[in-house]
């Protein structure tokens, strides 16, 4: 994700910043595509929500935030047990939605790889590597 999207989700969220340089978060940040964005920053307003309803502070660390197999994963520290089914949740979601662009998008398999994206976004990565492949010869 762009520096300055990562920078709006902890400006938003503040408890969302890394206090560990050595932390997965610290070292890589959402490490997810942009089209991601509204899906991470809509789990986070949920989980806010969650423990505002409960009276509770926001204490929790996120540990980690990727794409794995085509669908978004979100690993926190310390969460509230109810968490997980909000990040499984999420999980889904983000097999509807263009990992690029934010789209709707097809949870796919191309060769080895799984991912999910709109039609235009495939096509252009793999235009993309074509044309770096042609570079190189």
């Amino acid at each position: 994700m762009k520096a300055e999207l990562q920078e709006q989700l902890f400006n938003r969220f503040p408890w969302t910043r890394p206090n560990d340089r050595e932390s997965l978060m610290s070292q890589f940040g959402f490490a997810v595509g942009d089209g991601w964005y509204d899906l991470i920053e809509k789990l986070l307003s949920e989980i806010e929500g969650f423990y505002r309803a409960k009276g509770l502070e926001v204490k929790l660390e996120l540990a980690q935030v990727k794409e794995k197999f085509g669908e978004l994963r979100v690993y926190f520290h310390d969460g509230l047990d109810e968490l997980f089914d909000l990040a499984i949740k999420y999980e889904e979601l983000s097999k509807g939605v263009c990992y690029d662009c934010g789209k709707i998008g097809t949870h796919r398999r191309i060769g080895a790889w799984w991912i999910t994206m709109c039609d235009p976004c495939v096509e252009s990565r793999i235009a993309d590597a074509k044309q770096r492949l042609d570079v190189r010869e």
